[in-house]
This record gives C-alpha cells, sequence and structure tokens, in this order.
C-alpha cells in the first residue's frame, strides 16, 4: 500500500518537513511494511523556501542582514536556483514569529527588508524572481518595500515619510525618479495563498489586519489611508489598470499590490509549488494522501496547500485525509476531505500540542492509521480464485475494500482463459464476485489499476472494463509489465469505498 505525506507547515511548532517526518514514523510504527512518500508542500507561505530548495538542483544560498518587520536588523536568507532564478519568502524577512509578540507596535512595521533583499539579489545579477507571499507581520501596502528600491514618498509640505506604515495616510505625492532600473530588466512570479483586494471589506486590513494586531476601532481609517495610497501610487506606476482591487492584491499586507506595481504576476501558491514537486504524479500512484496545517477553517479551501492537495487527490478519486493542529468549519472541510482530525481533542489540550507537537502529531497518527488504513477484515470466496497462491482475494480497511489482482482465472478449472477478451471478462466477473463478499459492486469501485502484457490490447480490454462499470467512472490507471502471475495478458487491482 502507498501512502503519500504532504502536509503544510504547523505554524509555530513545526515546519513541513518535521511534520511529514512524524507522520511517517507513526506509521510506519503502525505497520513497517507501508509504502510512504513524504512530499512537504506549501502555497508561497512559512516553509516556501525550504521546500522548493529541497527539490530544486544547483541551489545557493545567501544570508544577509536586513531590517526586520520592526526595523531591527535580523538575519535572513534567500535562495538562487541554478544561478538564475531568487527565491523569496516573505515570511523569512517579515514572518509574524519575528515581531516576537509585540502586537501593539502596528505602526512601526515595514516592509523595508524585503526592498533590500531584492536589492542584494540584482546586485548578484539576478532577474528573474519568486516571491512567496503569506505570514506576513507587516499591513504596508509594500510602502517600505517600494522605498527600499528607491520610490520618494512625499507629504503636503514635500517632506519625504519615513518607511513606517505609520506615515502611509501622509502620502501625497510619489517619485520613481530614483526606483532601481534594473527593476525593469527583472521577471517577479508572485505566489500567493488568499485571493483578496488591497482594501474594502475583503481586503487586507479587514480581514488579515486583526491577526497582525490592528485593532477593530482602527480598521476602517487604516483601510481609507491604504485606498488614497494605492491610488496617488497607481496614477505614478499604472495609471490605466486599477491594480489594487485584483486578486492576491491585499497577499501579505499588501505586497501583492506594490509587486504587480513592479510587473509582477500573481500565481497561486499552491498549484505552482505542486507543479515544482510534480505531486500530481505522485498523488495518482497513492491509495492515501495525508495532509495538514496548523490550523484549518474556511480560509484552508480559498488556497491553501492542504485544499489543493485534496482537489488533487479528488481528481483521482484517491482519499485525502486532514490533520491539523486544529479544526473550525469541519463540516465545511468535510466537502472536501475524506477525513478530518485535529490534534486537540477531549485527551490533548492546547498547551500539550503545542509544547509537543511532533509527538502528539505521531499519537494522532498511529490512531488514524488502526482506525482508517491497517487491514481490520480479510475477504475470501471459492466462486472467485486468488490471482496467486493463498494471498486475500480482499480487505476492508477502514471504509475501503482493496481487491487484489485479479486475473481471467476460470472458477471451475483455475485455469486462464483463452484470449484477452475471454480473460478480461473474466477478471471483471472475478472482481465483482469478490466485492459482492464484501456487500459492494463494481459501481462502489473508486480506483481500478490495470496491469497489461501489451498495451497492443489496451482498446479491447478498456470497451469490456466500460461495459462493467457505471458513470462516472472510477479512476483508472492502465500500466504495462513486462510479465504478469501465471502468465496472464491482464491483471486489475481494484478499490471500492463503503458509502
Amino acid at each position: 500500500m502507498k501512502i503519500l505525506l504532504a502536509p503544510d507547515s504547523y505554524k509555530g511548532t513545526m515546519s513541513q518537513t518535521e511534520a511529514g517526518i512524524a507522520m511517517k514514523r507513526a506509521l510506519l510504527q503502525v505497520n513497517p511494511n507501508l509504502d510512504i512518500v513524504v512530499k512537504p508542500m506549501a502555497d508561497g507561505g512559512e516553509g516556501t523556501l525550504d521546500v522548493l530548495a529541497s527539490h530544486s538542483k544547483d541551489v545557493q544560498e545567501v544570508t544577509l542582514p536586513v531590517p526586520g518587520p520592526l526595523g531591527k536588523k535580523i538575519m535572513s536568507k534567500f535562495i538562487i536556483i541554478k544561478g538564475k532564478t531568487a527565491v523569496i519568502e516573505v515570511a523569512e524577512v517579515l514572518g509574524l514569529p519575528l515581531i516576537q509578540g509585540s502586537l501593539d507596535d502596528v505602526g512601526n512595521r515595514t516592509s523595508y527588508g524585503l526592498g533590500e533583499i531584492i536589492i542584494k539579489a540584482l546586485d548578484l545579477g539576478i532577474r528573474k524572481f519568486l516571491i512567496g507571499l503569506g505570514g506576513s507581520a507587516t499591513n504596508d501596502g509594500g510602502f517600505g518595500m517600494l522605498q527600499a528600491l528607491g520610490v520618494k514618498f512625499l507629504d503636503q509640505e514635500g517632506n519625504c515619510l519615513s518607511e513606517h506604515s505609520k506615515d502611509l495616510y501622509k502620502v501625497d505625492r510619489v517619485q520613481l525618479t530614483g526606483l532601481d532600473p534594473r527593476i525593469k530588466e527583472s521577471d517577479f512570479t508572485i505566489m500567493s495563498d488568499v485571493a483578496n483586494p488591497l482594501y474594502g471589506e475583503r481586503g487586507s486590513t479587514a480581514i488579515f489586519g486583526p491577526q497582525k494586531g490592528i485593532k477593530n476601532c482602527d480598521i476602517v481609517n487604516i483601510d481609507k489611508s491604504m485606498e488614497k495610497y494605492a491610488h496617488i501610487v497607481l496614477k505614478k506606476f499604472s495609471p490605466h489598470r486599477n491594480l489594487a482591487t485584483k486578486k492576491g492584491a491585499g497577499a501579505a499586507g499588501g505586497l501583492g499590490f506594490a509587486l504587480s506595481l513592479l510587473g509582477g504576476q500573481i500565481v497561486d501558491g499552491a498549484s505552482f509549488i505542486a507543479k515544482h514537486l510534480n505531486l500530481e504524479e505522485s498523488i495518482k500512484e497513492s491509495h492515501f494522501v495525508f495532509t495538514g496545517e496548523g490550523k484549518s477553517d474556511a480560509t484552508t479551501i480559498s488556497g491553501k496547500a492542504p485544499a489543493y492537495v485534496a482537489k488533487l487527490a479528488k481528481k483521482y478519486n484517491i482519499p485525502c485525509i486532514l490533520v491539523s493542529g486544529r479544526i473550525e468549519k469541519k463540516q465545511l472541510l468535510m466537502n472536501y476531505f475524506t477525513k478530518v482530525y485535529s490534534l486537540v481533542d477531549d485527551k490533548t489540550r492546547v498547551e500539550i500540542a503545542m509544547d509537543h507537537p511532533e509527538q502528539t502529531l505521531v499519537n494522532k497518527m498511529k490512531k488514524i492509521v488502526k482506525e482508517t488504513i491497517i487491514m481490520k477484515k480479510q475477504i475470501h470466496t471459492e466462486k472467485a480464485p486468488a490471482a496467486i497462491g493463498p494471498y486475500s482475494q480482499a480487505i476492508e480497511a477502514g471504509d475501503f475494500v482493496y481487491v487484489s489482482g485479479q486475473l481471467g482465472l476460470n472458477p471451475e478449472t483455475r485455469e486462464l482463459e483463452e484470449g484477452i477478451e475471454a480473460q478480461t471478462k473474466q477478471m471483471m466477473e472475478n472482481a465483482k464476485i469478490i466485492l459482492a463478499e464484501a456487500g459492494l459492486s463494481l459501481a462502489d469501485a473508486v480506483k481500478c489499476t490495470i496491469y497489461l502484457s501489451s498495451m497492443d490490447h489496451f482498446s479491447i480490454v478498456n470497451e469490456i472494463y466500460a461495459s462493467y462499470m457505471e458513470e462516472p467512472y472510477p479512476a483508472r490507471v492502465a500500466i504495462e509489465v513486462s510479465r504478469l502471475p501465471n502468465d496472464g495478458l491482464v491483471e486489475m487491482d481494484v478499490i471500492a469505498y463503503k458509502k
């Protein structure tokens, strides 16, 4: 049985990689024979840098001191892939953990450090940028970052403003003469996990401001300042396009907007990273998929990594199980995931889960695997022969029944039928009989894997297969192999779901 583990980070407690290792450890403790693939996922937020670095070749890490979100110098990093592309994670330089609980200091925060990293990359000859948004402690519409790149902001008296967000409402004029000319030569791809605009009731301030420390009574005024700032900046950068209203403009406190001003293209972060990891192919080859994050709620389904993993799994009818630190809106999430579990429950308090996250995840995963995956019942019937020797014809595991590789063996003679057509029909009949023993039918199949001795037989097998199945057809994979058991011409595995 092949299981794919594709967790996002559990913010503040475990990275994607740490979570994947803990999940794998739990599964192997329950069943050391499981085939487990770990592919930590990200969506542009926390951990994006490490995920892309671990799945890329010729990676150079660059570490440098830059202003953090509070303006104090911190050591930050970015990577260069193949000497051509700089990958920058906003959470690495402006992340919420870097403010160390200083939620009251909202006005003194700045995105200036991100601009300094871009300048450093330009100095190294880089002109292609991949920037992951998410997890930012700032909410300045890129006000600070643009200043680091050479843009000047002036008040009504013509005084230069500071890089801190508290000066955002004073912006009256913009000067672009100092903007680094190398920006025009550069290409920016912006990975976002949200689709919010810059301002308004769904904007960065209204939706994400409170988690960054913005008081409810200040949201309206800050949002108005953001809107005024946007209109003034757009007149200089993009007078014919309102980039402030595009999807993702409000990501990372409005950095999506500022990077769009520089010509950046906003893409879905989870989709972009999944393609880089070749995640879809791994999911297609799996029997189960596990994912998770620190907290899952309504925002999960609007662009977060776990939802994208579930989307790919659903495409191939592969069960996708969500295991997150905390769960809100469980009924909503159940529309996207096969099963939903929280590390915090009646037996595990929040404090324990936070203090011992990896062990808590291991304990929960062991319980889930025993309930959902590990064999509970063997299924046999004399009405259909086993493919090879005394192996189980099927096992019932949790909500699923796995039918072992079926050949076109005649139930009475235990010999292969003659020819591909006869073998295929008998194979389908055998699978049908075994499922009936489990109280199911071929209509309950969610995935079939067909092994062919030659792809020349595919059209014949496919036609017969379709005559036994009902629409919508279960996910199907056809594979050519050099030799099948008993020198058969065709063999099939079936996974069925107990509704």
